[in-house]
């Protein structure tokens, strides 16, 4: 009498996985994932998922969402929420002198909350710049700049430009009389630096903020500087997994699990989204009248 066949997957999940595990390499992907700081643990790529998920899950790791270790993991969060929030505020916004104070007052006045959106989006870009400038500072005081972390401080510094550009170059979207002068004399000054003020007035079209800055200004902030951004916090993450984690005074070793990691990224992130919903209601940001150059 033949032995038995092993008894098939029924469930969809487990049909949906062995699909794509005969198609895609999974266990590639999740490990691609693992230097952004969600899944805080190695993985062998050239296993099958199911197992990569299992070892995950049961191999023991440093505590990593800790301060001030967390500064990174706050950092990745802020900018998700960024991204979160400003592709859905790209639905509406029209990058046009002419019609981007209207259409950010549509956002504001007539979307279902669309208020709340823009003013997520706004809180969360001041709270990235200020994470980057403390984790750098961070970074700075406790002398992580050396050997072999050259690239994780060179990441930093990168991070606060960007962070600091990304902001700029947000401000001047909604098209109201702050955004607009406080971005043209930011051009003022910038404009006038040796080497990099010609760059930056080549790439923007210009030092009169006009249509050309505008338009120049939305592909920065929605395409070219988020991805510059999302690069290094991948360079960061990957320096990580290889010269390891800051030592933390009173922290312990491998003590955590992948399950606790991703209960306290979610406690984190539920911190992070209260504080962002907290200053949005008690601190919004004034909505001025459109600017008249």
């Amino acid at each position: 009498m033949s032995a038995l066949p092993d008894k098939p997957n029924t469930s969809w999940a487990g049909r949906a996985i062995d699909w794509f595990e005969r198609r895609l390499a999974l266990g590639e992907l999740l490990s691609f994932v693992t230097h952004f700081g969600l899944v805080w643990t190695r993985v062998d790529p050239n296993k099958p998922v199911r197992e990569v998920v299992r070892e995950a899950a049961e191999a023991p790791v440093e505590p990593y969402a800790m301060w001030p270790r967390a500064l990174g993991l706050l950092l990745a969060l802020l900018f998700l929420l960024e991204v979160v929030t400003g592709t859905l505020l790209a639905f509406y916004y029209q990058p046009a002198s002419e019609v981007a104070h209207e259409s950010t007052r549509t956002i504001v006045r007539d979307i279902p909350f669309g208020w709340l959106l823009h003013q997520l989006h706004a809180w969360g870009a001041l709270l990235l710049v200020v994470t980057a400038i403390v984790r750098l500072a961070r970074l700075f005081w406790d002398g992580l700049y050396r050997a072999p972390r050259e690239l994780l401080w060179f990441a930093a510094v990168v991070l606060v430009m960007l962070a600091f550009k990304l902001e700029l170059t947000g401000r001047l979207l909604t098209w109201d009389v702050d955004s607009y002068w406080s971005v043209t004399r930011g051009l003022d000054v910038l404009v006038t630096l040796p080497l990099i003020g010609p760059a930056i007035e080549f790439v923007i079209g210009g030092r009169v903020v006009n249509d050309t800055v505008l338009i120049r200004f939305y592909v920065l902030h929605v395409a070219i500087l988020p991805f510059w951004f999302a690069a290094f916090i991948y360079l960061t993450f990957a320096t990580l997994r290889r010269v390891g984690l800051s030592p933390v005074e009173g922290g312990s070793g491998s003590t955590t699990t992948i399950r606790a990691h991703a209960f306290t990224l979610a406690s984190l992130l539920l911190v992070v989204f209260g504080v962002l919903v907290t200053l949005v209601v008690l601190l919004p940001f004034p909505f001025r009248a459109a600017a008249d150059p």
